[in-house]
């Protein structure tokens, strides 16, 4: 590719680059889409073309960072949860402790560094969305599944309470 060429698609990509800075600034400041337009010095729909890249932009970051903070803090409790089980395994080791004469032996292991590691391990099922509620469905009569029509009774009921509140009724004017 020729120089001039490639120094032109530099020098428009730049223009590109410093304008959507402009437009991400006057729109994080609240201005709206005419309003940048105006104050660039482009359409309205240039703007809403630098939006949308500048928003996919923006949600790429966010997706990112949050995945580096979410890998950050399982690292950490990793690293946590090896201590507190190099804690255990030491504390399991028998010791022979002369006191008065008498001999201690410790053999059974800390309990809290086990409650540490459950710690850890909740805490990460927690981060990874692993320990999310389950389904929950609807039972009838002996914790068996709602028949279709149990279902569409139990919603009519619900949508017919609800008209209550709100003073409505399900009545005809003609039933009246």
């Amino acid at each position: 590719m020729p120089n001039n060429k490639r120094d032109a698609d530099a020098d428009k990509k730049r223009k590109i680059e410093q304008r959507r800075e402009r437009v991400a600034k006057l729109y994080l400041e609240g201005h709206n889409q005419q309003a940048i337009a105006d104050r660039v010095g482009c359409c309205v729909a240039t703007v809403c073309k630098d939006l949308k890249a500048l928003q996919a932009e923006w949600r790429q970051n966010a997706e990112s960072d949050f995945s580096d903070k979410m890998a950050t803090e399982i690292a950490k409790l990793d690293k946590i949860e090896a201590t507190a089980w190099e804690g255990f395994r030491d504390s399991k080791e028998t010791v022979e402790t002369n006191t008065n004469g008498a001999t201690i032996k410790k053999t059974a292991g800390e309990p809290r560094f086990l409650v540490i590691i459950q710690n850890c391990i909740d805490k990460r099922c927690k981060i990874l969305g692993i320990d999310a509620p389950g389904r929950v469905e609807l039972s009838g009569k002996n914790g068996q599944p709602l028949e279709v029509k149990e279902k569409f009774q139990l919603a009519i009921g619900c949508f017919a309470d609800l008209l209550e509140k709100n003073g409505l009724s399900l009545k005809d004017e003609d039933d009246e």
